[in-house]
Formats: structure tokens, C-alpha cells, sequence
């Protein structure tokens, strides 16, 4: 991973970072770009965050931990829905960009309520759509 590139590219966009994250293997851009090891399934979510400036760092399952081992940073376990949120809330904060998922998966709705992002056209409407069906 190249930390420096991938920190000027947010920085040209003028966001405060770029939230990765993934659960089992739906995000293969995640995978490229931060250059992990696609030899281990997650079964729990895990995020990494990239700040525009300064170290980043991840949030895993305590169940999995190790999935983030081969990149910079802390990394803050979870278990529970409560402590994902404020491990979220903690680590990330701003305008972040996110890749948007076609499955709606992640991020939740309850994700969005915390984290103000700019959202892509795909994104909101998947939101939408979700907040529709629940």
C-alpha cells in the first residue's frame, strides 16, 4: 500500500479520509488498493480508515483479529453492534469517502446517522432504497 499517494489523492478531493471496509470479501477494490491477503474470508466486518493526514488505523471483530495485521496503524477490536459504533465514531469523523455497494450491506443506515459523507448518486440511492424497505 502506498500510504503517501493514496492520502494526497483524499487530500486533492478535499475529504478528511477514506473509510475501507469489508464482510466476506465483497469489496475486491478494498483488497487492490490496500494490498491485503485474499486468502482469508472475514466473516465479521472489518473498516480501515485513511485520514487525509496522520496515521490510520482499523476496527476488526475480536473473533477475527489479525484480518488488518499487514497494514499501519492501530487496530481497535469490536464485538459487539454498540462497540462497532463508537469504534466508528471514534476512528472516523468528517467528510470520508466510502465505495459505494451495490448489495447494500455496508454501510448501514445506522452507519450513515454518525458519519457525515459525500455520498456518490449510487450510494444515496441504495440508501434510500433500504430506508424504504425497513
Amino acid at each position: 500500500m502506498n500510504l503517501e499517494r493514496i492520502q494526497e489523492e483524499i487530500r486533492s478531493q478535499k475529504l478528511d479520509g477514506w473509510l475501507f471496509f469489508d464482510h466476506h470479501q465483497r469489496d475486491p477494490l478494498a483488497y487492490r488498493v490496500l494490498g491485503l491477503p485474499t486468502n482469508r474470508v472475514p466473516t465479521r466486518r472489518w473498516y480501515y480508515f485513511i485520514p487525509a493526514q496522520g496515521e490510520p488505523g482499523g476496527l476488526e471483530h475480536r473473533i477475527e483479529r489479525g484480518m488488518l495485521a499487514a497494514l499501519p496503524g492501530e487496530k481497535t477490536p469490536y464485538a459487539s453492534w454498540t462497540e462497532q459504533i463508537a469504534g466508528l465514531r471514534n476512528r472516523c469523523g468528517g467528510a470520508a469517502a466510502s465505495r459505494c455497494n451495490t448489495r447494500h450491506s455496508v454501510p448501514s443506515r445506522t452507519l450513515r446517522w454518525w458519519m457525515p459523507a459525500r455520498w456518490s448518486w449510487c450510494a444515496a440511492q441504495a440508501w434510500r432504497w433500504r430506508a424504504r424497505r425497513s
